[in-house]
Parts: C-alpha cells; sequence; structure tokens
C-alpha cells in the first residue's frame, strides 16, 4: 500500500517519499510518540502474504531487529495497517554511494568503506543473515562520514539455502545470476563490487545484461593492473568464481583489506585507485 505525503499511519506522520527499494517504496516518517524521524518501507501490494511466507519474513524481521551495529541501519518495528505490512526502519542522514559519487569523497573516505561494511558484515553474518543484494544503493554515507549498510529486505537466515536469481546483475556474485545455492561469499563477491565502484565509479564486470556480466565474472575478465599488486591480489581473491575460493569470512575479509590498504599507500602517488577499464 502507498502511502502520502501528510497522511499517518498510527502515531506516525508521513512527511516525504524517498525513493524505492527491492521490497517497496521507502518513506521519511516522524515518530510523534518519540518525537523522532524514523524511515518506513511499504511491502508492495503485489506481495501477497500466504500464512508460511509472511511468518518467515517476521521471523527474518526479527532476526535483523538484533543487529546492533553503527554500520548497519536498524530495523526497529513491524507494523500492519489496512492489510499491508510496513518496516520500520532507521532514519539516516546522508547520501548513498551512488549519489556521492557525483561529488567530491575523498580517497580516505573511500578507503573506510571495505573496512566499515566488511566489519558490518562480519556481524549479520554471525547471526547467520546474508545480504543478498548489496549495491550502491544499499550504502549510505551519513552526515559523520560513516559507511551505513541499508535494505536487508531480502536478506535471509543462511540455513535456508537460497537457490534462486536474486541481487542487482552488476553487483551480484556469478552463482546468484547463475540462481545457484547462495551464502556468506555471496555478500563478500559484492563489497569488492562496490570498492571498486568507490574508487573508480564503474562497476568491476560492467552493467546491463546479466549473461554477459557472469560470463566476465566466470574466465575473470577484469583488468586489475592499474591496482597495486596487494589490492589486485585482494580483488582476484575476492572475485573468484568459486565461493570456496573467496575468503573464509568477512573479518578475514577485512583483515586481508587492511594490510593490502597499507602496502598499497606506500605505492608512489597511489597510482592504484585510477580508473581501470572493467572489461
Amino acid at each position: 500500500m502507498s502511502l502520502e505525503p501528510g497522511s499517518r499511519l498510527g502515531h506516525l506522520r508521513i512527511e516525504a517519499r524517498l525513493g524505492e527499494g527491492g521490497m517497496g517504496e521507502v518513506y521519511r516518517a516522524f515518530d510523534e510518540r518519540l518525537e523522532r524521524p524514523l524511515a518506513v518501507k511499504a511491502i508492495r501490494d503485489e506481495r501477497r502474504w500466504t500464512a508460511e511466507a509472511r511468518s518467515r519474513f517476521l521471523r527474518e524481521a526479527r532476526i535483523l531487529s538484533k543487529l546492533d551495529h553503527p554500520h548497519i541501519c536498524r530495523i526497529y518495528d513491524v507494523v500492519e495497517s489496512h492489510g499491508s505490512d510496513y518496516l520500520l526502519l532507521e532514519y539516516v542522514e546522508g547520501v548513498t554511494l551512488r549519489q556521492a559519487m557525483g561529488g567530491e569523497l575523498a580517497l580516505e573516505t573511500r578507503l573506510r568503506l571495505a573496512e566499515q561494511t566488511a566489519d558490518a558484515l562480519a556481524a549479520a553474518h554471525r547471526l547467520e543473515i546474508v545480504h543478498r543484494d548489496l549495491k550502491p544503493e544499499n550504502i549510505l554515507i551519513d552526515r559523520y562520514r560513516r559507511w551505513r549498510i541499508t535494505d536487508f529486505g531480502i536478506a535471509n537466515a543462511a540455513e535456508e539455502e537460497q537457490v534462486s536469481s536474486a541481487g542487482t546483475p552488476a553487483f551480484a556474485a556469478p552463482e546468484q545470476l547463475l540462481g545457484e545455492p547462495q551464502g556468506l561469499a555471496a555478500d563478500l563477491f559484492a563489497v569488492a563490487g562496490i570498492v571498486v565502484f568507490a574508487l573508480t565509479g564503474e562497476p568491476p564486470f560492467g552493467d546491463g545484461d546479466p549473461q554477459e556480466i557472469v560470463a566476465r565474472q566466470l574466465s575473470q575478465r577484469i583488468d586489475l593492473s592499474s591496482y597495486s599488486t596487494a589490492l589486485a591480489e585482494w580483488l582476484q581473491t575476492a572475485f573468484s568464481p568459486s565461493p570456496e575460493e573467496r575468503f573464509s569470512d568477512a573479518v578475514a575479509m577485512n583483515d586481508a583489506w587492511r594490510k593490502a590498504v597499507q602496502s598499497s599507500l606506500r605505492w608512489e602517488k597511489m597510482a592504484w585507485w585510477r580508473k581501470p577499464a572493467a572489461r
């Protein structure tokens, strides 16, 4: 059910439409009871729940509500009104990574992206939560210059093996594009893709036809020559077509990132972060 600015959802006053996410439209609202802004995500009308599907959704929302991490936007509640479900989320004042790329974004801020995002994923993965749709629109930079992950809307408990095509093609792992089982390693692949985007403004394997993208992924057709040796090796591991050959987890990925950055910062004039050709 769509909401209109000025309308109400219980004690929430809808102020503006912010955009559209994977599950439905997103609005900024004001909680008149607690006197704070919130983000409200309206689940698409066409998504009619069976009892089993709604039960699964609520179970995942309960799991996600336990995520308390400075780099993850929190879920506060799920409310029902007139037969529709709404997620009440932390409102983050800031811009998405894609929006930030349109202005000046310091290299130091870009370099923090991988570390803070991987740290957040480590917390989520400990609860066996997989995001499954990490992309520039789902990474926010807040007014404190912190990177925040949002929209765990299609996340699932990892023990429920997923076999479906999911994610945004330009940043999805090959197993997602091929409709194969997807686990924690799919998120790690996406983090590396977002890092490349943050440094170059382009997705690592191009955009457009998913079949062409997955063909480049499987053959590892990406030019890493513009990066330092350390960072190129980090990306090569993260972009491995085989999930088993990527980093073992987000903690290992983060440790390797810190070492790669430390080594790369010593490279003359930091030429490695200049735009590589992703073809």
